[in-house]
């Protein structure tokens, strides 16, 4: 009978091994292919480059990351991200104004995927919500607008930049990502 006891016991444990109640996910990849098996565009990538002028001389910002880069799509919003982080830590930075200052330029690589492989769906309003917002890139041309982007000074506080940036770009056929540009911003 103790025999028994260990085979229910044993078929118990490995029945809960597979957790159906974890919520279904999206893959981490960013690209959706179509049913004709062709990639469509899913990831924007560009890089800013952040500056100020002190008393005649350009000097870039250094700050860890930019944050909340809000990107339009002919007129429909992409989605809001941050930079790549930077290790500033072995930057001989000096200050300037309100900001952390370099004579070299500091560039901050922005990934703008669609979708985030982070994005949990668990409810019929959130699968909802992203269809209505769905945009899929086919090949052509778009506007790409960084419409503001925020950093943060030497005293922790962020500011909010409008940069006032559009520009065109080209989706290829099967192209999974697109570089749009550098941009060498004002900070006033």
């Amino acid at each position: 009978m103790k025999n028994v006891w260990i085979f229910v016991f044993l078929g118990f444990l490995i029945s809960c091994s597979d957790d159906d109640s974890l919520p279904y996910s999206y893959s981490s990849e960013h690209t959706i292919y179509s049913k004709s098996e062709q990639t469509t565009l899913r990831e924007l990538v560009f890089m800013v480059k952040p500056y100020m002028i002190d008393q005649g001389i350009k000097k870039y910002i250094v700050s860890p990351s930019i944050i909340n880069v809000k990107i339009m799509i002919n007129g429909e919003e992409w989605g809001v991200f941050e930079s790549v982080k930077v290790d500033t830590s072995h930057i001989n930075k000096e200050i300037s104004g309100d900001f952390y200052t370099w004579l070299t330029p500091v560039k901050y690589v922005v990934r703008a995927p669609y979708l985030i492989s982070g994005d949990i769906l668990t409810t019929a309003g959130a699968y909802s919500d992203l269809l209505n917002r769905y945009i899929s890139l086919k090949p052509g041309t778009y506007i790409c607008q960084i419409e503001y982007f925020e950093i943060m000074n030497n005293n922790h506080e962020t500011r909010r930049i409008y940069p006032l940036i559009a520009v065109p770009f080209d989706v290829k056929e099967n192209t999974a990502s697109a570089f749009i540009d550098e941009f060498e911003i004002s900070i006033d």
